[in-house]
């Protein structure tokens, strides 16, 4: 019955209302009057003494025993002192004395409150790390109970720098900034007006945040203006009468089909103790499966469940592994952040936490052993949840596929290790774009779920789902779920949890939405404030107290929450069900219960592309070009070991090594360092150690290759991946247009030529090296230690091993042994390579010689993953064809021209003479003379020109480079204006249009400096080297055609005949500098361009563009394991959208019968505009690095026409030979008795005609069509595998070989087994790994010589390397122990169909060798991999 008032009733104004609660929760204005007053019985600064011991800046930072010493000097302070510069660190010694007139308090806690306004961590007397302080976390617990008289000492390391580093926003860091110490203090919380304080900031949140028309709305505002009208702060009767009015909304549960009371401690200690499998803060066991059901203790049916909205919340802490911080403040920043979370299971025992990237786990193990105990403890128990998979949450657009194999095979090693588990959660919440491989190594690292938000932040369309499968380009799927509240870092507000179930754009088909909440970014993680908001928006505020901490003996320790007396059950009902169901969960329970509700998903097909951070495909070259180095180096050292590995037994590889720069290479690719966005003193870091990483590499890979080739095995071993069954010699004359070669190692020809760059290793580094070896990773000043970048940038371009670590070799007196050549690609190749003089043999002849005389050029047949001697000078070359016998090119070091006339006069007609099939050549010609020429020579056209637009100035000069295939035509520019395939007859640059075009963009975008390039600075751009020349976009091709560069010179600097080179030289701007050396040999179509620039721009883009004579309305372009297409056209905001997008080796524009493709070697930015395709070589921005790019940069591009599509042009072999040129191996001591006699049957075996060790090829018919010559695989990786796993047993803290091999079964097949050893019974394991790159399906063999590489069984397995063991009643893997017996049949786990009895045999090579093989399917773009056991040496 309604109650009637007789007296005056105000009305409410919905802004005036909510405006009223925020005055009373408002911590500065009203505070003596409002709620803030009553948070504290006490709080007294006088009982404390301040001690403090600074460290000086870019120190390390010291131990606590270090820090503690009594040599550190401590000295007094007080609150108010100011401590800086930025990032030094000082450490407090606190003495404190509980005041004698402060009543004994048996349950309140006693807390220290500390604000220094940075961030700082609390150590215990005895070097314990207990708890982070930040902005958001300010108070620690000293003691759980108040006792007068009572003496504590305690340190606090305080970092001088805050969340989110030294500035507030976006901006570079200031380097000389001060925190001032604003309260140190000891403080008696008030327990109960603490529990009021949290009421009511709930029912405000709640008043606010959900609808103003709804009844749950409604009814929180008129609950919250009742409790601000009951509750007086001086009148603590009040107060339970508040409480019980905040409980008439709070403690009501969200409407669910079944509910049950957790009635026991017991029992909500089970289902707080397992997060992973089933947690209920509101002692709601809602909708859960019965296994889950049943390990909560809840034995309810879910048959009659209704489909409930539901928020699973789960605490997280996002923690940047380099961002607006150094690394090593990331090491404490993870130390801070974590012990938190472990006091906060203290107090909250449902509190579940979960972080990712295994590098912060293993920096903790190594800096706080303590803490990391703690934390394994932790996970032991489901409330610590290790996820991810991953060393770091990399970026995961430009890193190699092989890096993004080893990113989750480091990570969950880790994880596997430490924490006896692996993830089965991708997690990648922050990352800029996801490549559209990913489910296929996701499913390959034995994971099935995927995590990120990101695409929320897209700046044009919405993505159309939250909850999805994701494909990848071989059709492997995984669940996918992006969190509707868009955020990692929720502060459990009503917003994020109403946002959680609005937003979600298929709740139609999933119920269920994860919310992530904690502090992130700079750290943090969730906090006690959030904590109590989770315990009352899951309607349980009071109850789950009651139920839970009732008896406080059930408690790990006293907490401020089971303390209050104040115990509520609420008074039942429900509010309006506009708010969903909320629990705790943890991420693989959330995923699990997602995939057993979701109905119907729909799939995405590919890349994720992220619709923001276009820029950081460009920002800060030099650390993309180190990764890119790094990551073949790896490769190289990797083969070339495992080689050494099997035919040397006094090689020993050098795993711990290889395994340290893989991770420092992993770490580098975090999501904010290789992408550009971090600070200077990250880059400095960075580069330091990447001058290290490429030194140690070469001296890695230039050991294992000496091994190899001095080995005590039979021979030397050649190894070789065929293109096909059979293979054919070419001559010049019978390629067809364009097409690379990919012919036999006996062809003139084939793919893939390369310029090579010959630096000295230790005269580039080897100061800079014996400089930076005592920093140890510190972060450095600008400038401070470092080498020059010139210095690390040469280093980078290194092609060849540094001679300079043979010194024995190159001393030898007469007769010296040539160099070797090693090919680690998988395809035999013909490329021209420069030998420095010091490494020849004394009077050696070359057909040319380049760099003052200094080196020698040679044209080299090297097959597949070989070791190719340099052939013998005189009578090698000129039975080849390619030396002249009359000598006028064949100088000897120490008489050869020098000058380039010389050879410009008698290259051509030499060659002609000798009937040298290959040959390049170079000319020089006025504009006017050139225009004369009979066509097709020239013509106006091929210099797109029109006749009335030639300029009549007779220094206006044209340059031809050609070879057998193609011509290019240069103006006086440097820019192309012709380039026409001779086969094909085919003019390939746009008419209207410059080819190799400098053009400079405006290029300020709307926030993200580093981050972002936006589609507006297409609108504003200027040729290089002439500013008057911005146009506005959309003018006539024509009347945009510039004229010369004012100061632009070129020069011939090689002649030929194997190599013909222009240099190019002008100033970009008043402030910067290019020099270009645009190459052409004499074997190749391709046509090289190397580019140094010194770069000192403000927020200007810097691109080269080629206009092509080709239309289509796709481009194509590489990505880990395969390739992507996307527009060239805006018919859609989906298509222009992607005005800017990531390539790795190379773009491609084709026509079904023609293209051009254009590679690089260090480049990710990229874009295709119609016809004009584009590279973006550099940016300038200023923030959060304000010397982005600044200085001295190498780069490398290459243009390759080629006939047909990308597939059968091969562009994507083209490419890996442009990325991996041939490497120089000076000959050893043991060599030349191998070489001196041509007709040694040792010879055979050493040169270009040894029969394959290892290959893949084709069983495709052999046919005319170009295809058949290009390998079906490419083989990216040859490893020993990886060392099996001792895990840590939680229980025992000690190793635990069984609880290893149970936790490493690959999840769903009982019969799979654990990783095999990799040494058994004198069996090396060597793990193999390819992938198809084209789109194509079929069958490949991958076979070997018995006689060198003895392999004795064959097995496939996934990327962690667990051996996949075929179903029961199938064979099992293939073992011989006789080459005249076949191997027996098998059939691949996952495959579908069943392999004949032919599927492991034996064949003959042309030159009638056996070779051992076995046969498997693969299909478009599948990464395949094997263990081959091999008997070693």
């Amino acid at each position: 019955m309604a109650s009637y008032s007789t007296g005056w009733v105000p009305q409410h104004h919905r802004d005036i209302t909510l405006g009223r609660l925020d005055s009373y929760l408002n911590k500065d204005m009203f505070s003596d009057a409002n709620i803030i007053k009553t948070l504290n019985v006490h709080k007294e600064v006088s009982c404390i003494s301040l001690w403090v011991h600074s460290v000086p800046k870019d120190t390390p930072n010291p131990s606590f025993s270090e820090a503690t010493s009594s040599q550190a000097d401590f000295t007094p302070t007080s609150v108010g002192s100011k401590f800086g510069p930025s990032w030094t660190t000082h450490w407090f010694r606190l003495c404190i004395t509980v005041p004698d007139e402060w009543e004994a308090l048996s349950d309140t806690p006693l807390l220290l409150s500390w604000d220094s306004g940075s961030e700082a961590m609390v150590w215990t007397e005895d070097g314990e790390p207990q708890q982070g302080i930040t902005d958001n976390r300010n108070e620690y617990m000293l003691s759980s109970h108040v006792q007068p008289g009572q003496n504590f000492t305690l340190y606090i390391e305080m970092a001088c720098n805050g969340m989110f580093g030294t500035t507030d926003g976006i901006k570079p860091p200031a380097e000389d900034r001060f925190f001032t110490l604003k309260e140190v203090a000891l403080v008696v919380p008030n327990l109960k007006a603490r529990q009021l304080y949290f009421d009511l900031l709930v029912l405000s949140d709640l008043a606010r945040s959900l609808p103003a028309d709804s009844a749950a709305g409604v009814d929180a505002l008129y609950t919250a203006n009742k409790f601000v009208n009951t509750f007086r702060p001086d009148v603590p009767s009040t107060w339970e009468a508040a409480r019980k009015i905040a409980a008439s909304y709070l403690s009501r549960a969200p409407v669910a089909e079944h509910q049950h009371t957790i009635s026991s401690a017991k029992q909500a200690a089970a289902a707080t103790a397992s997060p992973d499998s089933c947690v209920s803060t509101s002692a709601q066991c809602g909708n859960m499966k019965p296994t889950a059901a049943a390990a909560s203790g809840c034995s309810m049916s879910t048959s009659n469940i209704k489909w409930q909205r539901k928020v699973l919340a789960i605490g997280h802490c996002h923690i940047d592994t380099a961002w607006l911080w150094p690394f090593s403040e990331t090491r404490r920043k993870t130390a801070r952040s974590w012990s938190s979370q472990l006091k906060l299971m203290e107090q909250y025992p449902e509190h579940t936490f979960t972080a990712s990237s295994a590098q912060q786990y293993e920096w903790l193990q190594q800096d706080y052993p303590g803490l990391f105990e703690r934390i394994q403890s932790a996970a032991a128990k489901k409330h610590f949840i290790p996820v991810g998979g991953t060393w770091v949450e990399m970026d995961a657009n430009m890193p190699s596929g092989e890096a993004l194999v080893r990113q989750f095979l480091y990570g969950q090693r880790f994880f596997e290790k430490n924490f006896g588990v692996r993830s089965e959660v991708f997690w990648l919440p922050d990352t800029f774009g996801y490549a559209a491989q990913l489910p296929q190594l996701v499913k390959g690292a034995g994971m099935k779920y995927f995590l990120t938000q990101k695409l929320s932040w897209n700046n044009i369309n919405t993505f159309p789902h939250n909850t999805f499968m994701w494909q990848a380009l071989d059709g492997s799927q995984v669940l996918t779920h992006f969190p509707p509240a868009n955020t990692y870092g929720s502060q459990m507000s009503t917003t994020d949890v109403w946002n959680s179930v609005r937003n979600n754009k298929d709740k139609d088909r999933s119920p269920s939405s994860l919310l992530l909440f904690g502090a992130g970014d700079g750290g943090g993680g969730p906090t006690a404030e959030m904590l109590e908001r989770v315990r009352r928006l899951s309607g349980a505020a009071s109850r789950v107290v009651t139920s839970a901490h009732k008896d406080k003996g059930d408690c790990s320790s006293p907490c401020l929450r089971c303390q209050s007396d104040t115990q509520l059950e609420g008074e039942g009902g429900g509010a309006a069900g506009e708010l969903p169901v909320l629990k705790m969960s943890g991420p693989t329970a959330f995923f699990q219960d997602l995939e057993a509700e979701s109905r119907d998903l729909l799939t995405w097909q590919g890349e994720l592309y992220f619709e923001l951070h276009r820029g950081t495909y460009t920002s800060h070259a030099a650390n993309k070009a180190f990764n890119r180095k790094c990551e073949l180096l790896l490769r190289e050292v990797e083969l070339a070991g495992s080689l050494a590995l099997v035919l040397n037994s006094s090689y020993t590889y050098p795993r711990e090594q290889v395994d340290e720069i893989w991770k420092d290479v992993l770490l580098y690719q975090f999501h904010d360092v290789l992408p550009g966005s971090a600070i200077g003193r990250v880059y400095n870091v960075a580069l330091a150690r990447y001058a290290i990483m490429v030194h140690q590499l070469l001296e890695l890979r230039e050991a294992a290759l000496a091994a190899a080739l001095h080995s005590n095995s039979l021979c030397l071993p050649t190894l070789k991946a065929e293109a096909g069954s059979t293979c054919c010699s070419l001559q010049a004359h019978e390629i067809q247009g364009a097409l690379p070669f990919v012919s036999h190692a006996t062809s003139t020809a084939a793919a893939a030529a390369s310029k090579q760059h010959e630096v000295t290793l230790y005269q580039q580094t080897s100061s800079a090296v014996n400089a930076l070896t005592p920093l140890q990773g510190l972060p450095l000043t600008p400038l401070q230690g470092l080498p020059s970048k010139l210095q690390l940038l040469h280093l980078m371009n290194s092609g060849y091993t540094s001679t300079a670590l043979y010194p024995a070799i190159l001393a030898e007196a007469a007769p010296s042994p040539p160099p070797f050549f090693f090919n680690s690609l998988g395809f035999p190749r013909t490329e021209v390579v420069s030998v420095p003089m010091e490494a020849l043999p004394p009077g050696t002849q070359a057909p040319q010689w380049t760099d003052s005389g200094t080196k020698a050029l040679y044209l080299i047949n090297a097959p597949a993953m070989s070791l190719s001697p340099l052939p013998m000078p005189q009578h090698q070359l000129q039975s080849a064809g390619c030396m002249p016998n009359n000598g006028s090119h064949a100088t000897s070091h120490g008489s050869h021209a020098t000058g380039h006339d010389q050879v410009q006069l008698t290259a051509a007609a030499s060659l002609q003479e000798n009937h040298c099939p290959l040959k390049a050549w170079v000319e020089v010609h006025t504009l006017q003379t050139a225009i004369m020429m009979q066509p097709p020579y020239f013509d106006a056209s091929a210099l797109h020109r029109p006749a009335t637009m030639l300029p009549p100035c007779k220094d206006d000069m044209v340059y031809v480079l050609q070879n057998n295939f193609i011509r290019a035509v240069f103006d006086s520019s440097g820019r192309l204006t012709s380039l026409f395939d001779k086969q094909w007859l085919r003019e390939l640059v746009q008419p209207g249009g410059l080819g190799n075009r400098f053009r400079m963009y405006e290029d300020i975008p709307t926030f993200w400096d580093a981050w972002d390039i936006e589609a507006t600075h297409l609108e504003k751009s200027w040729d290089a080297g002439d500013p008057e020349s911005a146009t506005a976009q959309g003018s006539n091709p024509l009347e945009k055609l510039p004229g010369p560069i004012p100061g632009a010179s070129v020069e011939v600097v090689e002649s030929g005949p194997l190599r013909v080179a222009i240099r190019v030289e002008f100033a970009l701007s008043s402030q910067s500098r290019l020099v270009q050396t645009i190459q052409l040999s004499a074997c190749s179509q391709r046509l090289d361009f190397e580019v140094e620039v010194d770069w000192f721009e403000n927020r200007v883009a810097l691109k080269a563009e080629f206009p092509w004579e080709l239309k289509s309305d796709v481009a194509t372009y590489e990505t880990q394991f395969g390739a992507v297409q996307r527009p060239t056209h805006q018919n859609t905001s989906w298509d222009w959208a992607k005005f800017e997008v990531c390539g790795h080796r190379f773009s491609d524009l084709s026509e079904p019968d023609y293209g051009v493709a254009l590679l690089n070697d260090c480049k990710y930015g990229h874009a295709t505009h119609g016809h004009v395709m584009r590279i973006t070589l550099l940016r300038s921005p200023k923030c959060p690095d304000a010397n982005t790019d600044m200085g001295h940069h190498i780069m490398r591009y290459a243009v390759l026409p080629h006939a047909y599509g990308w597939q059968a042009g091969g562009v994507v072999t083209a490419a890996l030979g442009f990325n991996q040129p041939l490497v120089m191996v000076p000959g050893g001591a043991s060599t030349p008795s191998l070489i001196g006699d041509p007709e040694s049957p040792l010879m055979g075996r050493f040169g270009g005609l040894s029969t394959p060790v290892l290959q893949v090829s084709s069983t495709r018919p052999t046919t005319s069509f170009p295809s058949a010559s290009i390998p079906p695989l490419i083989i990216d990786t040859l490893k020993p595998a990886e060392e099996p796993i001792i895990s840590f047993n939680s229980k025992s803290g000690s190793p635990d070989m069984k609880a290893a091999a149970a936790a490493n079964v690959v999840a769903g097949s009982s019969s799979n087994k654990r990783q095999t050893d990799i040494m058994t019974g004198g069996l090396t394991a060597l793990v193999v790994r390819m992938y198809e790159p084209h789109g194509s399906r079929g069958y490949a063999k991958l076979s070997w010589d018995p006689m060198i590489l003895k392999v004795q069984k064959v097995v496939p397995c996934n990327l962690l390397e667990d051996d996949l063991v075929m179903e029961a009643g199938e064979a099992t893997v293939p073992i011989t122990t006789s080459h005249d017996e076949p191997y027996i049949s098998n059939r691949l786990a996952g495959s579908s169909f069943s392999m004949p009895a032919s599927t492991f045999g034996a064949s003959a090579t042309s030159s009638g060798q056996r070779q051992d093989y076995f046969l498997f399917e693969y299909s478009p773009f599948k990464v395949l991999t094997f263990k081959l056991f091999v008997l070693t040496a």
